[in-house]
C-alpha cells in the first residue's frame, strides 16, 4: 500500500500543476501549456522515481498519461501538421525503440502486439496511401486517422508496467491525475455558471461547449472517457480488501472515495445521454457476471450501495444545476430530437456513401459526395464513429476496431474472477476499471465521436499491456 500511497501523492502533486494553467489563464499558452503538462511534471518524476526504475522509458510514459489527460500540448503547440502530443509521442516511441535495441528489455511479446502493430502501424499507412490515391489531401488524411497510430503506445506503456514503478504506484498515480481531473471538471462549468471564470477556460481541451436555457454551461470532450475508469477504481479503492483481507489505508479510502465521487458527479456534468447509458449497461453487465462470486461477499453489497448512492447524487446534482440537462435523458428515443434527428440524417448519408466502396471505405480526410457536412470546419468528421469509420475504412477497418471491445470484454470476464483470487485483486481493480472504460467508450462511440481520437486506442493498450503484466 506504500506503493499506491506514493502514486496517489505523485499523481495530484503532477494534476496539480497541471491544471494550474488552465485556472489561472482564460486562454491557453503553449509556454505555460508546455511547463504545466510536461517540463514540470517531468522534473517531479524524475526526483520521485526510484533510482532501480530510472530508465528514460519509465520517466516518459507517466508524462504521456498526464498529457493525454490534461491535454495542453496536444491543443497548443505544434510543428507543421504535427501536434504537440503526437511529437511526444513520437519521443517517446523513438526512446523505447532505443532503450530495446541497447539492452533488449522492451517488449515485444505477450498476446497483443500482432494486433497492435496491424492496428498501429500497417493500416494507418495502408488507409494513407488508400485515402491519397483516392484524393484526400495529405494533412487531412492523416490527422483523421492519426489516432491509429497511438495504438503503437502498447510497447512503452508494457515496458512501464513491467519493469518499471510497481502497479500499485501505476495504479495510485493514475487515480490521482484523475481526482484533478474530476475536480476541474466540476470547477469550470459552476464557476462558469456563477461568473467566477469565463468559460473560454475550457478551451484548454478540445472539445465544445454549449448553453442550457438555464444558462449552465455543458461541456463535451474526448477526455470524458476517463470517468467512468474513475468511478470504478475510486470506488475499489473505498471498499475493497487487499490480500489477507486487509484493508487499504485510510489516506488510500479517503482518495478512493473523493475519486469516485467527483468522476461520477464529473461523468452527469457531461450531460452525454449515450455515456450515461453506456456506464449503466456495463456496470449492470459487471454485477451481473459476477454475481456468481458476490452474492455473499459484503464488499459486493458495498459496491451495490455505492452505485445506488452515486446514481441518486447524480440525479438530485442534475435536477438541481440542471433541470434541463437531466430533461435530455428523457427524450434519448424520441426521433423528433434536435440530436437524434442529425444522427438519423447522418446514418443516412454515410450509408448511401459506404455502398459505392464496402470492404476498403472511402478514404479519411474525404468528405461525403453528397455535400452534406456535420462540421463546417472539419467536412469529414461525424458523430456516429462506426458509420464513419464504414464510410472511411469499410468493412475490414470496421473489424479491426471491433476487436478492441471484443478483447475488453473478456478481460472484463476474468477481470470479476480475479477479483476474488488472494494473489491477484489488487491487478484486478485496474483491469476492471480500464475494461469497463473500454467498453463504455465503445459503446457510447456509436452515438458520439469518442473512438476516432487518441483517448480510445491510449484506454485499450493500457488494457491490453496490463494484462500482459499481470499474470493470469
Amino acid at each position: 500500500m506504500i506503493d499506491m500511497s506514493r502514486g496517489l501523492f505523485v499523481g495530484i502533486i503532477v494534476g496539480t500543476v497541471s491544471t494550474v494553467p488552465i485556472l489561472l489563464m482564460s486562454r491557453g499558452s503553449p509556454l505555460f501549456s508546455l511547463l504545466g503538462v510536461i517540463v514540470v511534471p517531468l522534473l517531479i518524476i524524475c526526483i520521485v522515481m526510484p533510482r532501480s526504475h530510472f530508465r528514460l522509458v519509465n520517466v516518459l510514459v507517466p508524462i504521456v498519461i498526464s498529457e493525454l489527460i490534461f491535454g495542453g500540448t496536444g491543443r497548443w503547440i505544434g510543428v507543421g501538421m504535427f501536434s504537440g502530443r503526437q511529437i511526444l509521442f513520437v519521443i517517446v516511441l523513438a526512446a523505447w525503440i532505443i532503450d530495446y535495441l541497447t539492452s533488449l528489455k522492451g517488449v515485444v511479446s505477450g498476446r497483443f502486439w500482432r494486433y497492435v502493430l496491424l492496428a498501429g502501424f500497417v493500416a494507418p499507412l495502408f488507409w494513407l496511401l488508400w485515402s491519397l490515391g483516392r484524393g484526400a489531401q495529405l494533412q487531412s488524411a492523416f490527422g483523421d486517422l492519426s489516432f491509429l497510430f497511438f495504438f503503437l503506445a502498447y510497447f512503452p506503456i508494457s515496458t512501464w508496467l513491467r519493469d518499471g514503478p510497481p502497479i500499485d504506484w501505476a495504479e495510485g498515480y493514475l487515480g490521482g491525475l484523475l481526482v484533478m481531473l474530476a475536480a476541474l471538471w466540476i470547477f469550470i462549468p459552476i464557476s462558469t455558471w456563477k461568473g467566477i471564470m469565463p468559460l473560454t477556460a475550457f478551451q484548454w481541451f478540445a472539445g465544445t461547449m454549449s448553453y442550457f436555457p438555464n444558462g449552465f454551461p455543458r461541456l463535451c470532450a474526448n477526455v470524458d472517457v476517463f470517468f467512468p475508469v474513475g468511478i470504478w477504481l475510486g470506488l475499489f479503492m473505498w471498499t475493497w480488501k487487499l490480500e489477507s483481507n486487509v484493508a487499504p489505508s485510510r489516506s488510500v479510502r479517503t482518495s478512493g472515495f473523493i475519486l469516485f465521487a467527483s468522476s461520477a458527479v464529473a461523468l452527469a456534468l457531461t450531460f452525454s445521454r449515450a455515456f450515461w447509458l453506456a456506464f449503466v449497461l456495463v456496470a449492470f453487465i459487471g454485477l451481473g457476471l459476477g454475481n456468481v462470486h458476490w452474492i455473499t461477499r459484503r464488499q459486493a453489497r458495498k459496491l451495490q450501495m455505492g452505485l445506488c448512492i452515486a446514481a441518486l447524487m447524480v440525479v438530485a446534482l442534475m435536477a438541481n444545476l440542471s433541470p434541463d440537462g437531466l430533461g435530455r435523458f428523457y427524450t434519448v428515443f424520441d426521433s423528433s430530437d434536435q440530436a437524434n434527428r442529425i444522427r438519423t440524417e447522418e446514418r443516412a448519408e454515410l450509408a448511401r456513401a459506404w455502398e459505392t466502396s464496402p470492404l476498403l471505405g472511402n478514404g479519411f480526410g474525404i468528405a461525403l459526395p453528397s455535400g452534406y457536412v456535420r462540421s463546417s470546419e472539419n467536412p469529414y468528421l461525424f458523430e456516429l464513429q462506426y458509420d464513419a469509420l464504414l464510410f472511411k475504412s469499410g468493412v475490414i477497418g470496421l473489424l479491426l476496431i471491433i476487436m478492441v471491445p471484443f478483447a475488453a470484454f473478456i478481460i472484463f470476464r476474468r477481470s470479476i474472477r480475479q477479483l476474488f483470487q488472494p494473489a491477484k485483486p489488487r491487478p484486478a481493480f485496474l483491469l476492471f476499471s480500464l475494461a469497463s472504460g473500454v467498453l463504455v467508450t465503445s459503446i457510447a462511440g456509436a452515438f458520439n465521436p469518442y473512438l476516432m481520437s487518441a483517448y480510445f486506442p491510449f484506454l485499450a493498450v493500457f488494457l491490453f499491456a496490463l494484462d500482459d503484466a499481470v499474470p493470469n
